[in-house]
């Protein structure tokens, strides 16, 4: 890459012109105490207090750091070693970050040259510096400590992928290769011990969360509670291991700083213990209330039963815990019980107070959210979500009810009606804020890597009879569980597999496309389409085309013509039995047209060759040869040798009734030639070739047995020719008039009838390929046919005919890596990845402060925009080159996706400051083309990289879907029509050109034209690039008054002093924008002072110094109120024991106990 500057000079510091102040930096508790302290705390000058509290508390690195002297010089101690300590100096942070990525850069070819390399570094070091970027926190947290600072320490079991030879590696050491990813996704399977099951989560979420990041799984594939389990007995269900991970997430400490482990949890709609995940977090707030309410209620009542049983009498106080002869006890004690409070604690506390206990020692709770009672009630540590597809909405439109389905076997755990379950959504996320939704259709349709694998799809599966398509032939799938096979992937070529496993009972569909190709599968298994890519059975529409693929050939041979005489028997012969001398005798007859006895003449030929190759090694029987017996019309061939005629049965099936011929599975271990041999025979005995002129031209084989032309038709597929399978060929006949044996006719009932065609190209395929026997009039036939007219070509495609429920079977998958897809019954459709994407992958994410390129004028600085994009995309890409992960699947998957997360933050206060309502047409249009540029900014610099270094692994098989969701991210730059977007249900908001500025549109368009012009030409290094995140932590070390995408939160705000403390201020983005409205400077400072407040009680209403005077409040008491109100969140602030003093209440109002305890 060719790094240009633009915001620093060559040659002198990144730094020269900002200045560095040295503060001392001092975190409280609201009671005074001291949380965190350092001094002299270099940073720089333009930063605030909050700024300069993050990095030093949080992010600077507090051991292990080579300490220097005022003079610059390393600091030694008296063995001549290094001072060590910690982080002082912001300078010191930005450089272990900027230099870490740009040696990594350097080192791995992504800069042009050296000097590429240093602008590279100048430039992030300013914008670290000037706050106009910053990466997520285990950047801060972990990056660099071994480059900067030479830091070592214990592997901690984590992984990474050798760019040099692509091999997964473990980490030897802790720094080397930090841990710089923020989001983790995680997959869980329905197992407790093993790994990748339930409690390997939660060690793989401990490693994750020790280093700063976060983690989010969709619980779906674990079973609801009371489904069996394979031992016997029920599982306690998903809530059970929810309630243990929140826990785990909720002990451990963020990159070893009091920064809070970040943990998501999803769950799909249909999952059978939904309902109570939804309401999850609202019961959970109503045990905190019930808790804050029953403590302060139970403490007041107590409080006021142990006061009662203190009385005074004619020698002074004394106890009288006896409530007949108590009146005030009986009294307190009435209030006591119909406060609810438990009558153990009542008793206890007149004994308590029996034996002169004044005090009782009962705990209050609050409600904020670090307090015991949030502490005490589960799932506080987690951000729950409902994946929901769009089908759930279809249902709920027409009122309907909604499945929720068991995860052991597929079955219908309950039904719900789908508005009541939409509704508990709506109250709990308005109650509680949790959970959100996930629109699974929508994400899968901008999905850039389905061939992957489905976003945190559920199993997919097909039956236990499929026939998979293997290098050896046509396989049962549940005939290979727990083997090892080499199986035909969606690029036709053979893949090692090694996971072909059974899924458990599921509800099944058949799914039938026009031609009569057939496979039975969940409707959640995606299958491979023509333009959509991979579609879930129960998305598919009549206008899908679907793939079609055959498998490879066998190895067991056999003679052409003894195989070409197994297809005669199919087609036209029967075994039959007979007892001679007590003995059973079987017997295979063919018969064909007079015209074809040379081809039972092949087949005689055939046997006898057979029969005298078995005499020769030994075997007993006749000497005889068997012989074609010829008549009028037909010719006869039978024979009764056992080891020909039990060579016969290995393979087909011929004494069931014609409607029951069919081959069996053997048929699919013959090699090629062997195989053509024997549908050579099966047409030449029952095929036909039709002319019909301009109507239509095929070769057809007609039968009576179904099974037996569906075989046919896959074993067709193995030579790459399409047919056509038609059924009711009779009609509704049900007899016919057949020859009776004795030179007349009769009546006799006749079985459907089912017709096999081949047409267009695919029947000169079948001439080469297969053909008649050549002493067969067919051949010719066909020949004339092929040589005197044309065909189309056949594509290995076809249509959707039908989608059918079939009730309930085991079903199986299977893991097949290396495209991801496996043939079943003809048809390419997904495998179950073992790990689904985006699954066990990881997002290093960073956030560029749009404010920065905010001018005065309110114009917008586009092409510095573009710069800081395009440097932190290649930041985001060098990290996932310099990482190390907490898992083996995690490493793998990240280095072969490469995903990355650059976003922004502060577009709230931009929208603020350009005086733009934040929920106007205006604001809209204006973030969605400042996000566009980020967006197809960052795919265009990920283009470049591919460039260079080549696109991520996966880019190959995905280009057409990845080129397909960039055009339609193009599209919306442009405000295409809906009909212009490519496979999307819901088609986005484009960006409306008469609300947006006309240069951000203009540069919208521009970068996603250059984006998509470069991904064509070299694809991408990324599979994903942004993520629109709410950038907290890092937010405030940029300073800004609004985090992600979401607007200003308040008017009003408290800023921190430097020497501790806060004091009220008006939101800065505020004067701002109401000079932008046209507000003049005594408005502005009228609307300033009426927001901030006048910070005094003097001559306010209501509640002012004389009212408190009355009261009983003194002159000092008034003096410390007032001082306080500067910096107090609320008036409330200024009236406490911490304000006041110790007791001031009780000695200078006079209220006692008993009415404190009441107010």
């Amino acid at each position: 890459m060719k790094i240009t500057r633009r915001l620093t000079r060559e040659g002198q510091s990144p730094y020269a012109g900002l200045e560095f102040d040295l503060r001392n930096s001092e975190i409280k508790n609201p009671d005074g105490s001291t949380v965190f302290r350092q001094e002299g705390v270099s940073v720089p000058a333009a930063w605030s207090a909050v700024a300069t509290d993050i990095l030093a508390q949080k992010y600077f690195r507090k051991s292990g750091v080579p300490q220097t002297g005022p003079d610059g010089k390393p600091l030694l101690d008296k063995e001549g070693r290094p001072v060590l300590g910690g982080e002082r100096d912001a300078r010191q942070v930005f450089h272990r970050l900027a230099g870490c990525w740009t040696q990594w850069g350097e080192r791995y070819g992504y800069f042009d040259s050296h000097a590429d390399a240093k602008t590279f570094y100048d430039e992030l070091c300013y914008m670290l510096a000037a706050q106009i970027a910053a990466p997520n926190s285990p950047q801060w947290f972990n990056t660099g400590l071994s480059y900067a600072y030479g830091l070592t320490g214990p592997a901690q079991g984590h992984y990474y992928v050798d760019p040099e030879l692509g091999t997964l590696t473990r980490a030897t050491s802790a720094y080397e290769r930090p841990q710089v990813h923020a989001c983790f996704i995680l997959s869980v399977s329905d197992d407790l011990v093993n790994d990748g099951g339930i409690m390997d989560l939660w060690t793989r979420e401990a490693r994750i969360f020790k280093y700063g990041s976060g983690s989010g799984s969709n619980f779906s594939a674990l079973r609801g509670e009371n489904e069996p389990l394979s031992g016997g007995g029920k599982s306690s269900g998903l809530m059970s291991f929810l309630k243990i991970g929140d826990r785990a997430a909720g002990a451990i400490k963020s990159g070893g700083t009091t920064r809070r482990a970040a943990k998501m949890v999803c769950l799909d709609l249909d999952h059978p213990d939904v309902m109570q995940f939804i309401r999850w977090k609202v019961v959970e707030e109503q045990k905190v209330a019930a808790l804050v309410a029953g403590s302060r209620l139970g403490k007041r009542r107590l409080q006021a039963v142990m006061t009662a049983c203190r009385v005074t009498g004619p020698n002074g106080e004394q106890i009288d815990a006896d409530p007949k002869k108590n009146p005030t006890l009986r009294a307190a004690l009435r209030e006591a019980r119909a406060a609810m409070v438990p009558e153990a604690y009542i008793q206890k506390t007149r004994q308590l107070a029996a034996q002169g206990v004044t005090k009782l020692a009962f705990p209050e709770y609050d409600t904020d959210w670090d307090s015991q009672a949030y502490l005490t009630v589960s799932g506080q540590n987690s951000n729950n979500s409902v994946r929901i597809p769009n089908r759930f909405f279809e249902v709920l439109e027409r009122d309907g009810e909604w499945l929720l389905v068991r995860r052991t076997d597929g079955k219908v755990s309950k039904r719900l009606p789908a508005r009541e379950l939409w509704e508990e959504i709506a109250y709990a996320a308005w109650a509680c804020a949790d959970p959100g939704l996930q629109f699974d259709t929508t994400i899968n349709e901008w999905h850039t890597c389905p061939e992957e694998g489905r976003i945190n799809a559920s199993n997919p599966c097909v039956t236990g009879d499929t026939l998979v398509a293997t290098a050896g032939g046509w396989q049962r799938i549940d005939a290979l569980v727990g083997r090892s096979e080499r199986i035909i992937g969606a690029d036709g070529q053979p893949h090692l597999v090694t996971k072909i496993f059974p899924t458990g009972r599921k509800p099944v569909f058949v799914l039938t496309t026009r031609s009569g190709y057939r496979v039975r599968i969940t409707g959640d298994h995606p299958v491979l389409t023509v333009g959509r890519g991979d579609v879930a059975v129960r998305d598919l529409t009549p206008d899908d085309r679907l793939i079609l693929q055959g498998p490879g050939f066998g190895r067991r041979t056999l003679a052409g013509n003894l195989a070409l005489g197994i297809g005669v028997a199919v087609g036209d012969g029967c075994l039959t039995r007979a007892t001679i001398g007590g003995r059973e005798q079987q017997s295979i007859i063919l018969t064909m047209h007079a015209g074809e006895s040379a081809v039972l003449a092949s087949v005689a030929q055939a046997v006898n060759e057979q029969k005298a190759a078995l005499k020769a090694v030994g075997s007993v029987g006749r000497n005889d040869g068997v012989h074609v017996m010829r008549g009028a019309t037909g010719a006869r061939l039978a024979f009764g040798s056992r080891p020909v005629v039990d060579l016969f049965r290995q393979l087909a099936v011929l004494d069931e009734g014609s409607e029951r011929k069919r081959f069996t599975p053997a048929v699919f271990e013959l090699d090629r030639p062997a195989l053509a041999a024997i549908l050579r025979g099966l047409f030449t005995a029952d095929g036909t070739v039709a002319n019909y002129g301009e109507k239509s031209q095929y070769v057809s084989l007609d039968s009576s047995s179904e099974t037996l032309l569906r075989q046919v038709q896959l074993l067709l597929l193995s030579f790459g020719i399409k047919s056509k399978l038609y059924d009711g060929r009779r009609g509704d006949t049900t007899t016919a008039m057949l020859p009776d044996g004795r030179g007349g006719s009769r009546e006799y009932p006749v079985q459907p009838m089912f017709s096999l065609r081949i047409s267009r190209s695919s029947r000169f395929i079948f001439e080469r390929e297969i053909g008649f026997h050549a002493e067969s009039p067919k051949t010719e036939a066909l020949a004339r046919l092929n040589a005197e007219v044309a065909a189309y070509r056949d594509e290995l495609t076809d249509r959707v005919a039908s989608i059918e429920p079939a009730g309930e079977e085991e079903v199986f998958d299977l893991t097949e890596d290396a495209t991801g897809h496996f043939v079943a019954g003809g048809l390419v459709v997904h495998n179950c990845s073992e790990y689904l994407f985006l699954d066990d992958t990881a997002c290093n994410l960073a956030s560029v402060n749009l404010v920065k390129f905010l001018r005065e004028d309110g114009s917008f600085d586009i092409e510095g925009f573009r710069h800081a994009c395009r440097l932190w995309t290649a930041v985001l890409e060098i990290s996932v080159l310099m990482a190390a992960y907490p898992s083996p699947a995690i490493a793998q998957k990240s280095w072969e996706f490469r995903t990355l997360g650059l976003g922004y933050a502060n577009m709230g206060t931009v929208l603020m400051r350009k005086g733009i309502p934040y929920d106007s047409p205006e604001a809209v249009a204006t973030c969605g083309a400042l996000t566009a540029i980020m967006h197809g900014e960052a795919y265009a610099t990920s283009a470049e990289m591919a460039r260079d270094l080549g696109p991520f692994n996966g880019f190959v098989r995905n280009r057409d879907h990845m080129l397909r969701v960039i055009r339609n991210h193009r599209r919306a730059a442009y405000n295409a029509s809906t009909a212009e977007y490519e496979q999307l249900s819901i088609p986005p908001l484009g960006i409306e050109p008469a609300s947006c500025p006309a240069p951000l549109i203009q540069a919208a368009r521009e970068t996603w034209d250059r984006a998509l012009a470069l991904g064509e030409a070299h694809g991408y290094r990324n599979a994903q690039v942004t993520v629109l995140a709410p950038t907290g932590t890092i937010g405030l070390v940029m300073d800004c008054d609004t985090t992600g995408i979401e607007p200003d939160f308040a008017l009003v705000k408290f800023k921190k002093l430097a020497g501790g403390g806060y004091f009220k201020i008006i939101n800065q983005s505020l004067p701002v924008a109401l000079r932008t409205l046209g507000y003049t400077e005594s408005q502005i400072d009228d609307i300033i002072a009426y927001g901030v407040g006048r910070k005094t009680l003097r001559g306010a209403p209501a509640i002012n110094h004389e009212t408190l005077l009355a009261r009983g409040f003194d002159e000092a008491g008034i003096a410390r109120v007032e001082e306080a109100l500067e910096g107090s969140f609320d008036i409330t602030f200024a009236f406490n024991p911490w304000v006041l003093g110790e007791g001031y209440v009780a000695q200078q109002l006079g209220l006692n106990e008993a009415r404190l305890a009441e107010w």
